[in-house]
């Protein structure tokens, strides 16, 4: 049996510990500055760090169902990976839920961080391939002709050269208007050239670009020819 003066001083000094436990405050060292969406491209790995700061807080993570409940996420290894307190996942469809909770537990009391996801593109718009129609256009001096370039991507950046020179708009013979489907998640730039003459003749080249990858872009080439002059009805 204990002395009952030790035993005073074990029930204090637990007693103590409790108290200050349960007053300290757990902090998401990593979130705490705000709600910081986490930019994620469908179908790659990304990470969520709930690194908390103390070595005692049980950490976990929760994801917000449909019905407004929360589920815990499960680290199988495959899909969901551990490392410390740093997840790794994969959003693999658009219909997935994208609010997450870091969840951390101390001495009976639970904490939460919301953490929310932004998908800003898939895989395919990292690299960006642009279509053009038509590839080739034979027009009549004086006529109009419209040349369209396509690319999947909202972060995508099209923009015109002919023989090998930039090309942009004067709003009067030459007009090019971009615009993103969010439908079809695919950026457009159409090309109007009015009033064609024998200098229009040529090849026009259509270069997409990616914010999302600094240095990539891919091309595809329209070639305009002229012929005669525009037919004129008396």
């Amino acid at each position: 049996m204990y002395a009952p003066g030790l035993l005073l001083c074990f029930v204090i000094g637990f007693m103590k510990t409790y108290v200050q436990g349960s007053s300290e405050r757990v902090i998401f060292t990593k979130l705490n500055k705000g709600l910081t969406p986490v930019p994620v491209v469908l179908d790659q790995k990304f990470k969520i760090d709930c690194s908390v700061n103390n070595r005692n807080v049980k950490v976990s993570l929760y994801r917000k169902l449909p019905n407004g409940k929360k589920e815990i996420v499960k680290v199988d290894g495959k899909n969901v990976k551990r490392t410390g307190d740093t997840f790794e996942l994969v959003i693999r469809s658009y219909f997935e839920s994208r609010d997450f909770y870091c969840r951390g537990e101390l001495y009976g009391t639970s904490y939460e961080k919301e953490v929310k996801v932004v998908i800003i593109a898939t895989t395919q718009e990292l690299s960006p391939t642009p279509e053009v129609f038509p590839g080739l256009s034979k027009v009549n001096i004086g006529d109009s002709v419209k040349i369209e370039c396509i690319c999947k991507g909202q972060l995508s950046v099209l923009k015109w050269f002919k023989d090998g020179k930039s090309l942009t708009s004067d709003n009067k013979k030459i007009k090019i208007h971009n615009y993103f489907n969010r439908r079809r998640r695919e950026s457009t730039s159409l090309l109007s050239i009015s009033n064609v003459t024998q200098g229009d003749t040529g090849v026009y080249r259509c270069e997409a670009t990616s914010k999302l990858q600094p240095g990539y872009f891919s091309f595809i080439d329209s070639k305009v020819e002229t012929r005669g002059s525009a037919m004129k009805f008396i």
